[in-house]
């Protein structure tokens, strides 16, 4: 029976083995022209695939439960079908990574990439973390009684996730590790095996990113926004959109972890951008500007104190930052080599 079973699950093997999906390390072999229109054409399709509904769902208000679940559906065919597009100029190499460990899936390292990126992101939010906590507890002073349950109970993301569930399950779950898994486990690998530079994927590759979030412009004039308006919006969001595409890339690259940016992302998401009005002698906070400035300064400093020495890629037993310098200096072996023997 033992002998039965192991013949059956023999073929099986066989056609593992010989796809990059199995456990035999592989490179991506493409010229950079290629690696750049390829990422493009996901940025595109991510974009595109939300206008693929029918017409009577697209016309429904963003949060209308038709509207969310139909966008989820195409997102997650989308994520389903870029594999195939890392698979299309894949070549075995001994020396490299699994398909898995080039996606960021892997177990070494994980219980560190679930906590310390995100614990780097929430230093750099201290001012905005302080800034929560004192409005909840401004809020709680409303309340005849249990003041501070009903002040958290009523926060914003509180009542999303209780009280409009989809929509945050879009905004905090499937938005982010989509979202993550097209723009870093799909797109970096490509670059890197293109011979792009560190820093030219870190500040280059998140305008895809910035990029794919260009058609909120459509959904704001839809919602009733001037023209000047909804530029106005979509440009900071470009530009905020951007900025974390890079430390996300940053992020991704030194940790060889999905879950890690996927964490952080929904965190970012969670948090929101910070909120300085404080400054407005009519905001509720205003007495607090002070320390809130403080913790803001002091969040920064904290944050470039830490983000290079806590990611290092030892600590998560990431292989994916000395990938492209591990392949340069095997070619600058192999010269030297041939060199030798003319």
């Amino acid at each position: 029976m033992h002998f039965a079973a192991s013949n059956a699950s023999a073929p099986l093997r066989s056609i593992t083995s010989s796809t990059p999906f199995g456990s035999k390390r592989i490179r991506f072999q493409l010229h950079p022209t290629v690696a750049v229109i390829s990422c493009l054409c996901m940025a595109a399709a991510y974009v595109g695939v939300l206008y693929a509904l029918p017409k009577n769902i697209r016309q429904l208000p963003r949060d209308h439960p038709t509207h969310i679940i139909g966008r989820l559906f195409l997102i997650l065919i989308l994520c389903t079908l870029c594999p195939f597009v890392l698979a299309a100029f894949s070549q075995q190499d001994d020396r490299s990574l699994s398909f898995a460990e080039w996606l960021g899936i892997r177990s070494d390292g994980l219980l560190k990439a679930l906590i310390i990126p995100v614990v780097i992101t929430a230093v750099l939010f201290t001012g905005s973390l302080l800034s929560n906590g004192l409005r909840i507890l401004n809020v709680s002073r409303q309340y005849p009684s249990n003041r501070l349950c009903n002040a958290v109970r009523n926060s914003s993301f509180v009542y999303a996730m209780t009280r409009e569930r989809l929509p945050a399950l879009r905004n905090y779950i499937v938005g982010p590790i989509t979202e993550e898994f097209v723009f870093r486990s799909c797109m970096i690998p490509l670059l890197i095996c293109s011979d792009f530079s560190h820093k030219q994927i870190i500040l280059a590759s998140p305008l895809t990113f910035g990029i794919a979030h260009l058609h909120h412009f459509i959904e704001h004039l839809r919602g009733g926004r001037s023209l000047w308006d909804a530029a106005l919006i979509v440009g900071f969001q470009l530009l905020y959109t951007t900025l974390f595409g890079a430390y996300a890339t940053f992020i991704y690259m030194r940790t060889g972890h999905l879950i890690g940016v996927f964490l952080v992302h929904m965190f970012c998401n969670i948090m929101g951008f910070p909120d300085v009005t404080f400054f407005n002698p009519d905001h509720s906070l205003h007495s607090f500007r002070i320390i809130l400035l403080g913790a803001y300064l002091l969040g920064i400093y904290g944050f470039s104190r830490i983000v290079i020495s806590w990611t290092e890629p030892d600590i998560y037993v990431s292989r994916l930052w000395n990938t492209t310098i591990a392949a340069d200096r095997n070619i600058l072996n192999q010269t030297d080599i041939k060199s030798n023997d003319l």
